[in-house]
């Protein structure tokens, strides 16, 4: 998962293929992680509007049937910073409502998302920046990310 990720950051869509198809030889009895992959991948392509908008009803249906919090917020955030500066308002409404049914604080993975929500939260709302990102800070250190925590105050900090 970590090497298709990694694989879409830096654009190589022919290392992410074969992590894909490496990932469905493992994961073939877990679809919906596949399809998570496969809806990333396309936001990641989406390099014209038609594309684009494509992309987001597909991720939008999926995130609507998908049980699993993480790949639900996973690809909120995606599509947040694929569209950043012009959001759709769906995907505000959606990331806006996950502060309505708190996510569990007993694992890494968990406060790394919830880290992230709060980012992203500040970044959705510039009254609130201060605060959410100064929740997101103390969240990633309770989640053990030293790094984005001080990237994260580093930017704070430039912004004030």
């Amino acid at each position: 998962l970590l090497k298709h990720a990694i694989a879409l950051q830096i654009s190589d869509l022919s290392l992410a293929s074969q992590s894909r198809s490496e990932l469905e030889i493992i994961m073939s009895e877990d679809d919906e992680t596949l399809v998570a992959l496969d809806l990333r991948t396309r936001l990641t392509i989406s390099n014209t509007s038609e594309l684009l908008d494509s992309s987001l009803e597909s991720i939008r249906l999926f995130i609507d049937n998908c049980p699993d919090p993480l790949k639900k917020i996973s690809l909120i955030h995606a599509v947040l910073e694929k569209t950043r500066g012009n959001h759709p308002v769906w995907v505000q409404e959606l990331h806006d409502d996950l502060f309505n049914n708190p996510l569990r604080d007993d694992l890494a993975a968990y406060r790394r998302i919830n880290a992230q929500c709060w980012y992203w939260r500040g970044v959705l709302d510039s009254n609130l920046r201060l605060s959410c990102w100064q929740e997101s800070i103390h969240r990633f250190r309770s989640a053990e990310c030293t790094l984005a925590a001080n990237e994260l105050l580093d930017e704070l900090t430039r912004s004030l």
